[in-house]
């Protein structure tokens, strides 16, 4: 009766767990790696033909082209001049210019007059917040026109939301005055990354001083579809309404009113209308020159152009989920072509999301009462495969779910359940000791008793080193010699081998006939488990080397091995059936270790390249012709050790 009612309260407890870390926010940074991970799946969703980006690449910043940047605002002038003749509906800046010309003062005022003209030039500000770094050496003075350009685009007071929640200007640095004077419209560029430095969301309303500011990505949408200020309707942390002539937008919004952006895909032509800025010249110019209008002026006609920095090393490169250095210029064109056209990622709501963690995690906790650990474990991957089907559906269709707490809900009524039926405390230190007393060092078993907490029975991913090593010519030698001389040859060659796996903290998988499959870095943890595993292989090979002078001298036969050494990302843990179970690991990485070995020659060492990336300081090796590997599309990059440097 006891055990049945703790079952029932660990049912009802685990997946609350896992709610509760969803309300309080622990491990979000996974969920959203979940979201990223959706969006790689999801694939490419290309943006429609309103909005068009002019990128300031490698092309044009080569000296042999305009030169380094920053450039003469004389550029950008020309730049202004060469668009608005194409009608675009805006053209709006994503560079900021809060300091006048020093070498070129006349160049700020061709650059005004050029947007004076224009009449539908964006240039934007910059806001030092909470939630932004530092814009260290702007000014921040406000003159007359600063300020006349942020009443202009202001949305409203922030006081008429009471209990609302925005992101906090401290200061704003504007752009200087001749050119906020001449603006037909202006907006913050800032676009704040999550916690985990991925930008996936535009803040669209920011407060200062009371006065609510647009990003120029709203900012520029707001305009292209015609609304005013007093269109705009925010219900904080919900969404944000604008209404049209034509039609009534809702844009999702969180507690700080960021809009998530639905990524078009990574920077390309495929999935984001794009020029490159000296193309646009050049085309321009060969279009003067009595050439046939080309295709990428066409594309200016009626379109928000967005101008931004897009060359290698810029600062205006930041991760994304679809890239580790993407152009904030195509993000911030992506969330104006997101409100425009309405395609919009809306949330789940928190209570929805609880509701879901909930339930999954109490199915789950049912499966694994009533099953063995085995069959449970395979009901809960159907569940939890169905889910994740279910999500990946929803996010296609623009409504996104949490993926991770669930999954976690699921994972905790497993485990925890199974943990409870079938192990406690020394039921679980004997498992530890007959698991590993075989396998590692005494030192080591002794610490996983102290410390059970550093292992986890079953399956985890973990980045390791793999070791293999095989006789080479054994099957032969060992049919020209006694089975007792082929014994005990091998029992003292492996006993030696063993005792400096354990030397370095290394951990014996198994014996394979002749061959040892050994790991670092699991089960304890062990931070320089690579270089532990490149020392032990070299003092295998130089004691095999007395070995062979010792059998030489006693006349018995010699042996020689080949090795191989490769360090990846692998599932480690015990694994097997109810009766049996090993600990071992399984991966893609750990057949690379394997075929390195297959593949060395008798004695030589051979490193993964990614192996030797982490050694290369301590080892003395030579790269050897890329290796064609089963499982491999492409050959991969070997090296042979000669020794270590120290």
């Amino acid at each position: 009766m006891k055990k049945k009612t703790s079952l029932i309260l660990l049912c009802l407890l685990l997946p609350a767990l896992a709610a509760v870390m969803f309300a309080a926010g622990i491990g979000s940074a996974l969920e959203l790696k979940t979201l990223d991970w959706r969006f790689v799946l999801r694939g490419p969703d290309p943006v429609k033909d309103n909005v068009l980006v002019v990128a300031i690449g490698d092309e044009s910043v080569s000296p042999e082209v305009l030169g380094r940047w920053p450039w003469r605002r004389a550029y950008m002038a020309s730049f202004i001049n060469i668009v608005s003749r194409y009608s675009p509906r805006s053209i709006v800046f994503d560079i900021l210019f809060t300091e006048p010309s020093v070498d070129f003062p006349t160049d700020d005022v061709m650059f005004a007059e050029q947007a004076e003209t224009a009449a539908n030039v964006y240039f934007p500000f910059f806001v030092r917040a909470e939630d932004a770094p530092r814009a260290r050496g702007y000014s921040a003075v406000m003159d007359e026109a600063n300020r006349e350009l942020l009443e202009k685009i202001s949305l409203g007071s922030a006081s008429e939301y009471a209990g609302a929640l925005f992101i906090e200007a401290d200061s704003i640095v504007m752009p200087i005055s001749i050119l906020s004077e001449h603006a037909a419209g202006s907006g913050y560029v800032n676009a704040t990354p999550d916690h985990d430095g991925i930008t996936r969301r535009i803040p669209l309303i920011i407060n200062h001083r009371d006065s609510l500011l647009p990003s120029v990505s709203f900012k520029a949408a707001l305009d292209y579809l015609g609304a005013s200020s007093e269109d705009v309707t925010i219900n904080p942390g919900r969404n944000i309404t604008v209404r049209t002539p034509e039609r009534t937008i809702r844009i999702p919004v969180d507690s700080r009113q960021r809009m998530l952006v639905n990524h078009s895909g990574e920077f390309s032509t495929e999935n984001m209308p794009l020029l490159s800025f000296i193309g646009l010249i050049v085309d321009h110019e060969d279009f003067l020159s009595g050439e046939e209008k080309p295709d990428s002026l066409k594309k200016i006609e009626d379109k928000v152009v967005f101008l931004g920095l897009t060359a290698t090393g810029t600062v205006d490169l930041r991760p994304t989920p679809f890239s580790t250095v993407f152009p904030m210029v195509s993000f911030l064109a992506n969330g104006t072509a997101n409100i425009i056209e309405g395609n919009f990622l809306k949330q789940a709501s928190p209570f929805t999301d609880i509701l879901i963690i909930l339930f999954l995690g109490f199915a789950a906790a049912l499966i694994t009462v009533k099953f063995k650990a085995v069959p449970s474990a395979v009901f809960n991957m159907i569940l939890l495969s169905a889910f994740f089907l279910v999500s990946f559906y929803l996010f296609r269709n623009n409504y996104v779910i949490s993926a991770f707490y669930p999954f976690a809900s699921v994972i905790f009524s497993y485990a925890g359940i199974t943990v409870y039926k079938f192990t406690g405390e020394e039921q679980e230190k004997k498992v530890i000791r007959n698991m590993f007393q075989r396998y590692v060092s005494s030192q080591v078993v002794d610490s996983l008793l102290q410390h059970p907490e550093t292992i986890k029975l079953g399956g985890e991913k973990r980045y390791l080193t793999m070791f293999f090593s095989d006789i080479r010519g054994f099957t032969t030698m060992s049919e020209n010699l006694q089975p007792e001389e082929v014994v005990h040859i091998l029992n003292e060659y492996l006993t030696k081998m063993i005792e400096i796996i354990f030397k370095y903290n290394g951990t014996l998988d198994k014996f394979m006939g002749d061959a040892i499959m050994a790991i670092w870095g699991a089960p304890t943890g062990e931070e320089k488990h690579a270089e532990k595993a490149l020392r032990a292989a070299v003092e295998m090979r130089d004691s095999l080397e007395q070995l062979q002078k010792k059998w030489k001298a006693e006349g018995k036969k010699s042996i020689a091995v080949g090795m191989g050494i490769n360090t990846g990302n692998v599932v480690v843990g015990n694994m097997g059936s109810e009766q049996f179970a090993d600990y071992t690991v399984i991966g893609d990485d750990v057949n690379l270790a394997a075929r390195l070995e297959q593949n060395a020659g008798p004695g030589q060492i051979l490193l993964s390249e990614e192996t030797y990336k982490i050694v290369e300081d301590i080892v003395n090796a030579r790269k050897l012709e890329p290796l064609k590997v089963k499982g491999k599309e492409k050959p991969i990059n070997v090296y042979e050790v000669y020794g270590l440097k120290n």
